[in-house]
């Protein structure tokens, strides 16, 4: 019975660590950079377009996204030229709505 005690209290312990760290992390400049990168990614996949994102925050705590200096700009300028720029976009959230 202690043993498994002892288990369970290390297991528990274990996934609070996990926990914490992985929120700390989504606080990070890397998190933010792979966001970041990957709405980029996304962005020329779906649209055919080159798109820069100057800066974005993510905070999930309150569940706010704010993107910076958002420009699209065809890749080529056969059709027609095409250019949109965006000086900001704020967003909210509620983490309840993701599931």
């Amino acid at each position: 019975m202690k043993a498994r005690t002892m288990f369970l209290i290390a297991a528990f312990a274990l996934f609070l660590a996990l926990t914490g760290a992985g929120l700390w992390y989504l606080q990070t400049e890397n998190f933010q950079e792979f966001i970041r990168t990957s709405l980029i990614a996304r962005i020329e996949r779906d649209t055919g377009l080159d798109c820069r994102i100057g800066r974005i925050e993510l905070d999930v705590y309150h569940g706010t996204l704010q993107v910076d200096d958002i420009s699209l700009e065809a890749q080529n300028e056969g059709a027609g030229f095409a250019f949109l720029q965006i000086d900001e976009i704020r967003a909210r959230f509620s983490l309840s709505s993701l599931w």
